[in-house]
């Protein structure tokens, strides 16, 4: 059987009552896709004989109980809260009650309350047997909530705060815990590189907020230079990697591009100095001298490794780093 509020569009209350703190709405009818359901149940009552159902809610969105009858028919029904009884609403049986639907041919009666998050039980008591319906169902909550965030970028092992502004949040999930974790307070941590999503539920039953979440690893990277990206004349110093290694030393990919012109031989109080985000110093490596053949039009690869015990930051974002390699070159010039 089609739900009668549903099936029969949005239309004015026909007549509204306080029955203990329940409001009886006759002859309200909702549009389907602006609610959720919450129970859908059916039968044939036995005359004096309790029907119970059992239903939790979460949210503190308007909730509307349905009963549709093949006659109407007086009686009972009993609502109850975490196991205790909240409200009892009479049933006659007449007009007092009852709206006959012809669309469906059926009669109809409802309430509308705003509940809290609970466990609920509904009991029904007909004076009469009698086939019934019986349709709970909840508004969809519209919210104005907005996340600090729809998409972000983390290194792997470090974290960012997410937050909501003009609502409240229930709970905060991730979709892949092995990429991405997120605690009580938003709170992002990467895991390791990969893709999730972070879904922020919401109190007022609203639809969820959520976060694409990227977790890159803890390197920085470059695209290797060459010598004909170099005005000539010029040499560079380029660190195209930072990365720990697993005892925790922060090693370095140095690649010399010459294009001076003239034949390099020594590397002369080269200080390469590693930086955060926040411009805080993480280490310096220094090269005071160092014979090396880099012939102009060329470009040479070292590495050097910054021990753990020598880092002034001993876990640093690289991936977001800075560095300097302020140096000097010896050339050969041919006589």
């Amino acid at each position: 059987m089609n739900k009668f509020m549903k099936k029969m569009g949005a239309v004015t209350l026909a007549a509204t009552v306080a029955v203990s703190g329940i409001a009886y709405s006759p002859a309200t009818s909702k549009a389907e896709e602006e609610y959720s359901d919450i129970l859908t149940q059916s039968g044939t009552a036995v005359a004096n004989t309790d029907v119970s159902y059992e239903f939790a809610i979460s949210n503190e969105a308007p909730t509307y109980v349905d009963i549709v009858a093949s006659k109407p028919v007086a009686g009972m029904v009993a609502f109850y809260v975490n196991n205790s009884e909240w409200s009892t609403v009479p049933l006659t049986n007449d007009q007092n009650t009852w709206v006959y639907a012809e669309s469906i041919g059926a009669y109809v009666t409802g309430w509308k309350f705003n509940p809290v998050a609970a466990d609920y039980k509904v009991v029904l008591n007909f004076n009469e047997d009698v086939d019934y319906m019986l349709d709970i169902y909840q508004e969809k909550a519209t919210s104005t909530a907005v996340i600090s965030s729809n998409s972000i970028v983390l290194t792997n092992g470090f974290s960012q705060t997410l937050t909501v502004s003009g609502g409240e949040v229930a709970s905060w999930s991730s979709s892949d815990k092995s990429v991405a974790t997120v605690d009580s307070n938003g709170k992002v941590t990467g895991k390791k590189a990969g893709s999730a999503k972070i879904t922020a539920t919401m109190a007022d039953g609203s639809e969820p907020l959520t976060c694409a979440v990227s977790v890159k690893k803890n390197e920085y990277n470059e695209t290797k230079g060459y010598a004909s990206q170099v005005p000539y004349g010029e040499s560079v110093v380029q660190v195209y990697k930072m990365s720990y290694d697993k005892n925790g030393n922060l090693v370095l990919k140095v690649r010399i591009v010459n294009n001076r012109g003239y034949k390099a031989t020594k590397i002369k109080k080269l200080s390469i100095t590693v930086t955060n985000d926040a411009g805080k110093k993480v280490g310096t490596y220094t090269v005071k001298n160092k014979s090396v053949s880099i012939n102009t039009g060329n470009a040479k690869d070292f590495t050097y490794t910054i021990k753990k015990k020598d880092l002034k930051i001993k876990k640093a974002d690289l991936r977001t780093a800075t560095y300097k390699a302020p140096g000097t070159l010896i050339y050969t010039v041919p006589r």
